[in-house]
Parts: C-alpha cells; structure tokens; sequence
C-alpha cells in the first residue's frame, strides 16, 4: 500500500492507494484502520481523511444535577430515529460504510489467498445492510467497546456493570483521554422535568409538569449515585438547532447536554421523548484502552448506526432492567464471529452478579404506581435504620463481636453482596472504639498466608526452632504512612492469661486478650 498524503488547513488530507494484492499482508487491515481513524465529516474521491485528528467536542456536559426523588413508570420513550436520507451525515453513504466495505474486500482477499484455507480470527458480517468487524486496538469516537467474557479476572466481584457491556465513545484523544457511555444499562427511572436543578442548585424556572426523561446508566464517573452526576443525551435528531448545540459520533447518533436537551425542548425543536439520557460515563486515561484490549478485557468493533440504534430501541423496550441489553451484547458478538465464548459464559457466576447488581441498582420502581406511598415507606425504612444505630450506640466496646446482617435481616437484598464482599457473612471482633473511630478486625476469613517465627538467635536457629503460625485477614485498612499492615495478635489460652501475655479487650479477663508481638517472643522464648 502506498500513500501520498497532504497535510493543510482547509482541505482534508487525501490518500491515494494502489488496489490491493491478492494476499493481503496481515497488518493491512490495522494500517486501514488508523488510516480512517482521522477521518472526520470530510469526504473526497477515494480515501478521505482529516488534518486534524479527534477535536476536543464543542460541547462538555454541563454539572446540571437531578435527584431521582419522582419516579413515572407510564412515560414511553419513542423510538430513535434512523435518516436513510444522509441528511445532516455530510453524504448519501456513511463513509464507514465504505470503510466497512473496504475491510470485507481486504479479509475476503485475505481469506481466498491463505494457504491452508482457514478462516480469518477475526470476521466482518454484513447482511441486510448491517455490518460489524473487529478493528483492533483501533480507537475512534463512535467505536463500539464490546466487554470480553473470558478475561483472567472476571467481573463479578466488582464492576459487575462492564460485564456483557457496550459502550459507545464519545470522544477520544490519544494521548490525552477516552470517555464512552454504557448503551445496555437501562434503569426504570423517569424523572419529571422538576427534578432537575441548574448547575449552582436552585431550581429551573421552565419547568413543564407533563415532560419525562427517561434515565440510563452510563458509567460509574460521575453517575447515578454521584454527587455531581452528569447527563449525555443522546439523539438522532438532523436540524439545525439541534446540530447547533450536539457532537456528532455516527452519521445519525449524536450527543448533546441535559442544558442543550432542554433548550431544544423548549423551544420547540424536539420532544423530549426524542433524547435518551445516560447518567455517569466510563473514562480511560491515554493507553489505558489499548492496554485492556491486549489483555483481552475488552473488543474493539465497529458497527453500522442503525444496528446500534435499532437495538438500543430494542433495549429501551425491555420490561426487565435486569436483563435488558445482553441480547444486543450477544448479537455482536456474534456478528464478530464470538459465537463460542457467548455460549460458554451463558449462566456463569459472572451473568448472576450482573443480575444481581441491576436488580439493586436499576430498578427504582418496586411495583408502586403511588410516588408518594414509595416515598413514605423509604422514609420509613431510613428512620427504622437510624433507631437501630441509636440502640447500639454505647453498647458497642472493645471484645464486642458482631456479624453481618444478612438479607433474613434486612428483609431484601443481600448486603456486602456486591461491595465490601469481605464483610458478606462475616464476623467481627472490635477492638478499638472511641469518639474518634471504631476498629475492628474479621475472624472468620482464614487466608493461605503463614508466620515464621525463629525461637533460636539469628543464624544460629535450626529448622526445628522456627514456629509457624497461620495468618488470617483482618481487613483492608492499616496504619497511615505505613506500606505493611500491622498484624493483630490475638488468644485465649488460661496459661497465657495467667502469665500476663497481652492484656484484655475491654477489661475483662475472661475475654480475648491482644498483644503485641513483642509478648509473643517473650511467651515462646
């Protein structure tokens, strides 16, 4: 592939290319890829390309806050719409679609001339006008961020919401960031159009009691349980206003903020049943992406827009936030040629947790039409939470053991389920409480970790002097300043109480004493 290029700052670079050879060499595609990662809204004869590569956007997500405090179920979001026509895309073809029909070429070539007649790792589908391929470690805005199920270190004890995910990205500087929303995380939360507030916290003034917005989780920066949550809204709409004030990603997807979703409300240019409003985002910082991709965290694809808003809608529709967007996942998989790994994650301990977390996390609306009866009852519940607190206090010392409270407890789901997982089914002892702090340390977590403890003197001390005793978890926090937690020594033998080894928690002998390591080679020696 030669390629003469010009660079200025008025016109769009052109590439010229010779056909391709009958075997395409393997790292074609890749250089294709980066070739067309620059492009932007230019369009010329052959390549088309763009100086300037991945502009910061015009438009940043404004801090406009909302507190999810009113709830409607009934508010239908109306579907997406897809222009056939290339009105407002620059062109009558996306110019990834050529792209896309570009890397079939190369593959098929590619295909045809392998020797031993396999087939491609990676493939390109395209039927009925939709197409999807995987492009690598190739990152632009309006690539698809597909999770991988077969990574070491699954998903389920942390992050569940990455786990069968996709995520569209909305802006990507190389050497800078990478910022992306979640597209398969819908909640069934809709606001009204009062539980919105301007960014200083005082209340809107344009507000319209019939107006909903229909919430979805888009990442967990600066999201859904976020002090300073922000808003993506995406939409399909081609006017003028709406151009005005949105970032195009795909040739009919482009984003603006709640502020400019608002302002095209009112004044009359859109519903806002027309936006799709993504609280919170994900964020890379430079090579962190491409870093994740080559550990197999996650693929790289590109797709059509009305694939992807054909199943958005489809998501949109679903009754069940719980389960609401792993088609989507599965069918481009599929398309990418992952048909396998779908089958062989189908059911694992990741898909229960994902389950689990949007059972949690997703689902606002518990089966009450009445916001005001739902209000109420999680007055309720929080007042209940406060009395058990105050009954505690003062009762609560050194030697005190407590356990988790489990979902018998708490009459719904189970707590330290999906964060704090140390703490699910544990117990604790405490051995510090004060106006300052409580500590306390888990004794039921027994770890493959040992000590060595030398009863000769330095090197003289033969195998059989060395006392090994386990090591147990205590917790995750430590001493401030210090790299190596402390370790906790603890017992309850009589002979040791009796000789004065440590001292007792809580001032009680018959208790479990502490004591330092110092007293424990006192004790052996």
């Amino acid at each position: 592939l030669s390629t003469t290029c010009t660079d200025t700052t008025d016109t769009p670079s052109v590439i010229e290319a010779t056909p391709p050879m009958k075997t395409a060499p393997k790292n074609m595609l890749k250089l294709i890829a980066l070739i067309f990662a620059s492009a932007n809204h230019h369009q010329c004869l052959g390549f088309i390309g763009s100086s300037s590569m991945n502009s910061r956007p015009k438009f940043r997500c404004n801090a406009d806050l909302f507190f999810p405090r009113k709830h409607d179920s009934s508010a239908k979001l109306t579907r997406l719409g897809y222009n056939d026509s290339g009105d407002g895309g620059g062109s009558d073809e996306d110019w990834r679609d050529f792209r896309a029909k570009l890397v079939m070429k190369f593959r098929d070539d590619e295909k045809d001339g392998s020797s031993s007649g396999s087939e491609s790792k990676s493939k390109c589908i395209s039927t009925g006008g939709r197409w999807a391929y995987e492009s690598g470690d190739a990152i632009e805005k309006g690539s698809i961020i597909l999770a991988c199920p077969e990574q070491d270190f699954g998903l389920g004890l942390r992050q569940q919401y990455f786990h069968k995910s996709l995520v569209l990205v909305i802006y990507h500087e190389e050497l800078a960031f990478t910022k992306g929303i979640v597209l398969n995380r819908p909640t069934d939360l809709v606001l009204g159009d009062d539980a919105f507030v301007n960014a200083d916290g005082s209340p809107l003034h344009d507000t319209k009691p019939d107006r909903h917005w229909k919430i979805w989780f888009g990442g967990e920066v600066r999201g859904l349980d976020s002090g300073d949550p922000e808003q993506c809204c995406l939409h399909s709409l081609t006017s003028d206003a709406a151009l005005e004030v949105s970032e195009r990603v795909l040739k009919n997807i482009s984003w603006t903020t709640m502020s400019g979703a608002r302002k095209l409300v009112n004044e009359g240019h859109a519903n806002a049943e027309d936006f799709l409003v993504f609280c919170g985002y994900a964020g890379w910082s430079a090579g962190q992406l491409v870093d994740e991709i080559n550990r197999k965290s996650w693929y790289m694809l590109q797709t059509d827009d009305k694939t992807l808003l054909e199943e958005i809608q489809k998501t949109d529709d679903a009754k069940d936030p719980q389960r609401a967007g792993l088609d989507t996942w599965k069918m481009l998989m599929e398309m990418i040629g992952k048909g396998d790994e779908v089958k062989e994650s189908q059911g694992g301990f990741d898909d229960l947790m994902l389950k689990e977390w949007a059972k949690q996390r997703m689902v606002y609306n518990d089966g009450d039409d009445d916001v005001e009866i739902a209000d109420k009852r999680q007055e309720e519940e929080s007042d209940a939470a406060f009395e058990r607190v105050e009954r505690a206090r003062g009762s609560i010392r050194p030697g005190t053991i407590i356990r988790a409270a489990s979902s018998v407890d708490t009459g719904n789901e189970q707590p330290f389920l999906l964060d704090d997982q140390e703490f699910l089914q544990s117990i604790l002892l405490i051995i510090q409480d004060d106006e300052h702090i409580t500590v306390g340390i888990i004794l039921n977590l027994p770890s493959a970790h040992k000590i060595d403890i030398e009863m000769g003197d330095g090197e003289k001390a033969q195998s059989e002097d060395v006392i090994t005793i386990p090591q147990r978890y205590g917790g995750k926090y430590g001493l401030k300043g210090q790299a190596v937690k402390p370790t906790v020594w603890l017992h309850n033998k009589e002979d040791l109480k009796e000789a004065k080894v440590g001292s007792p928690l809580g001032g009680d002998d018959e208790n479990v004493w502490i004591c330092s390591e110092k007293d424990i080679d006192v004790a052996l020696s």
